[in-house]
């Protein structure tokens, strides 16, 4: 009896007294609550807008606002070849080499003399072409030219700016890639040039491109100190994970530098061309005793051995096979191979084939027509005659 009272007392102090089991629930909810308040967003976010270091270049067409107050003043002005424009009441001046920021400051405080409450401001509404050179490994350095900026609009659509930021609309030129640049570092309607797409106009990486260490070199802005800069940037994150944080935009005059590794990686070649990094396939010769030589269009991952198979394999009597790659550093990588089957993927003798490769089984290098010499040269027009590639393969 004392026993089946003290129970029935004790499960009614636990489920209704309010300060034990609720209380300390009601304490948790609201710590829970003062969590996601603490990482909620606030408005302050609308001030992280991206520093515009966009240094203005002869070709820049500009927008100038003085002031809202009078529309007369706005000028639309492309800087000329000798860098300066004509604003009204200021005349000509010199504006090569500032930044927007730069400028607007500056045009700014050279309008208080004629406007009693200037409100200057200044955007670029069509960009000058971009300059960069492309050094080390990949498959064409050299100085290359983008368009300073890209509408996201597709071209069949009216060029109208999106309702937001977070339109849809990406140009179909960018294919699959567009899933990873969508609703990203976006400024209005324009796609500017990034890393990627210096490299991806270069022809691609090599097996032997370090993507982890790739040097960027900048021209820094006049109000920071003139002169260069420079950075480390990491985009093999890019190609095996999709993280496009160090694919940052280039501007005029930048200069990236791929390093070169130690040892051939593959998986660069393999992840590059899933990424269109690298074009999906190469154009290569295969002459001399063939049963079908030509001009072959193959896979990335292709070797010789592959090329030699496409051609409809080697004829019954032939000689040693010589091997031409051009490296893109000038260089030429020239091996005397004698054909095997079954080697191994990627070996000395069964190398993976690169644009505009040479194969030659046997010596009747000239047994093919005009047409495919021309072809084999074309690349190297400047650097090697077909007389020097007759030698080389003589040799």
């Amino acid at each position: 009896m004392y026993l089946k009272t003290a129970l029935l007392f004790f499960i009614s102090i636990l489920f209704f007294n309010p300060l034990l089991n609720f209380s300390n629930a009601s304490e948790n909810e609201n710590e829970i609550g003062s969590r996601n308040t603490n990482i909620a967003i606030d408005i302050d976010y609308f001030d992280k807008i991206p520093k515009n270091d966009y240094i203005i270049g002869p070709g820049d067409k500009i927008l100038i606002v003085i002031s809202n107050d009078y529309p007369e003043l706005t000028r639309n002005t492309v800087v000329n070849g000798e860098g300066t424009i004509n604003l009204y009441s200021l005349g000509r001046i010199y504006v090569q080499g500032l930044t927007i920021s730069e400028l607007t400051s500056l045009v700014e405080k050279a309008y208080k003399k004629f406007v009693k409450y200037p409100s200057v401001e200044i955007r670029i509404i069509k960009y000058r072409p971009v300059k960069v050179l492309v050094d080390g490994e990949v498959n064409k350095p050299g100085i290359l030219t983008l368009q300073g900026a890209l509408s996201i609009v597709p071209k069949e659509e009216p060029q109208e700016k999106p309702a937001s930021l977070g339109s849809s609309k990406i140009s179909p030129l960018f294919n699959d890639i567009d899933k990873i640049y969508e609703n990203k570092n976006l400024d209005l309607d324009y796609y500017f040039p990034r890393v990627f797409d210096a490299i991806q106009k270069s022809g691609g990486v090599t097996e032997y491109s370090n993507l982890s260490e790739i040097k960027l070199i900048r021209r820094n802005s006049l109000s920071n100190g003139g002169g260069k800069i420079e950075t480390i940037l990491d985009l093999e994150k890019f190609i095996l994970y999709g993280d496009d944080s160090h694919n940052i935009r280039i501007y005029d005059e930048d200069i990236i530098v791929i390093n070169k590794r130690k040892n051939p990686d593959q998986n660069i070649i393999s992840n590059a061309v899933r990424f269109r990094m690298n074009p999906e396939y190469v154009k290569v010769i295969i002459s001399g005793r063939v049963n079908t030589p030509g001009v072959f269009t193959l896979s990335r991952k292709s070797t010789l051995n592959d090329a030699i198979d496409m051609a409809g394999g080697t004829k019954v009597i032939r000689g040693p096979i010589n091997y031409l790659s051009f490296n893109n550093d000038g260089t030429i990588d020239k091996r005397k191979i004698k054909f095997r089957k079954n080697l191994k993927r990627g070996s000395f003798s069964n190398p993976y084939l690169k644009q505009g490769d040479l194969i030659v089984v046997g010596s009747n290098f000239l047994s093919n027509s005009a047409e495919a010499i021309k072809e084999v040269t074309a690349p190297f027009q400047g650097l090697y005659s077909a007389y020097r590639i007759f030698e080389l393969v003589s040799e």
